[in-house]
C-alpha cells in the first residue's frame, strides 16, 4: 500500500551520490526514501541545490513509477516554488498511471490551481479509489464553486462517506439540505474514528452539519 511508503522514515542517505546510486534500485520505495532524504540534505547545506535540481531533473525527465515521481516534483517545489513545480503536477495528473499511483498522486496535491485538472481526472477515470482521493482532496482545497459538484456524489453509496466529508470541509452552508437525509443512514464506512470506533454515514453528516452551522454562525456574527 502507498500508505505505508507515505509514513516510512527516509533511509540514512548521507551525500547526493549515495542517492543517485539508489535511484538505480527497482524498488519504488527505496527510490521513494533516496528523494525524502536528498529533500532534507538539500534542506540543510544551500550548497547542494545546483545538484539536488538536477537529479529531481532526471527523475522527472525518465519514465519512473508515480511514488518516485511525486517526491521529485515535492523536491522541486521545495527549492523553487510552487509555479515551477506546476506544470509536473500537471503532467502526472494527465499520465495514465494505475489506480492506486493516480490516488497517491492526488492526495499529494496541495496546490487549488490544479482543481480544474482534478475535475477532469474526476470525470474520466471511473475507478472508486482514484474518485474517494479526488473528492477528499477537493474538499480539503476548498475551493469556491465545488458544492454541486461534489453533492452529486452523494447518490453513490460508494462515494458518499468523502463526499460527505469534502462539503463539510468546504464550508458552504448551502449544503445542509444536502445532508440532512443521511442523518438517518446508519450504513458502515470502512474507516475507523482515533479510538478505533466504528463509524457510520449518520456520524459524517452530523459531523459535516455541525461543522458548517458553525461556519454560518460565525460569519454572522458583526465584525468588531
Amino acid at each position: 500500500m502507498f500508505w505505508d511508503k507515505l509514513f516510512r522514515p527516509p533511509e540514512p542517505f548521507a551525500t547526493c551520490a549515495q542517492v543517485r546510486a539508489a535511484l538505480q534500485s527497482k524498488d519504488d520505495s527505496y527510490r521513494g526514501q533516496a528523494l525524502q532524504a536528498l529533500h532534507h540534505l538539500a534542506k540543510h547545506d544551500p550548497s547542494i541545490h545546483a545538484e539536488a535540481l538536477q537529479i529531481y531533473r532526471e527523475v522527472l525527465a525518465g519514465p519512473v513509477d508515480a511514488w518516485t515521481t511525486v517526491n521529485a516534483i515535492r523536491g522541486l517545489e521545495a527549492l523553487l516554488g510552487a509555479d515551477q513545480s506546476y506544470s509536473a503536477w500537471q503532467a502526472l495528473l494527465a499520465d495514465d498511471q494505475p489506480d492506486d499511483g493516480i490516488a497517491m498522486v492526488v492526495w499529494s496535491i496541495t496546490d487549488s490551481r490544479l482543481v480544474p485538472r482534478l475535475l477532469k481526472l474526476l470525470e474520466r477515470r471511473t475507478a472508486v479509489m482514484v474518485r474517494r482521493a479526488i473528492l477528499q482532496i477537493l474538499g480539503k482545497l476548498a475551493t469556491p464553486g465545488l458544492r454541486p459538484v461534489i453533492e452529486a456524489y452523494l447518490v453513490y453509496p460508494a462515494l458518499r462517506p468523502e463526499a460527505i466529508q469534502a462539503l463539510g470541509e468546504l464550508g458552504d452552508p448551502d449544503s445542509i439540505p444536502h445532508l440532512e437525509p443521511f442523518l438517518q443512514d446508519e450504513s458502515e464506512i470502512p474507516n475507523r474514528d482515533e479510538r478505533g470506533c466504528v463509524l457510520r454515514v449518520c456520524n459524517l453528516a452530523d459531523d459535516a452539519i455541525r461543522s458548517l452551522n458553525r461556519r454560518r454562525n460565525s460569519d454572522s456574527r458583526p465584525r468588531p
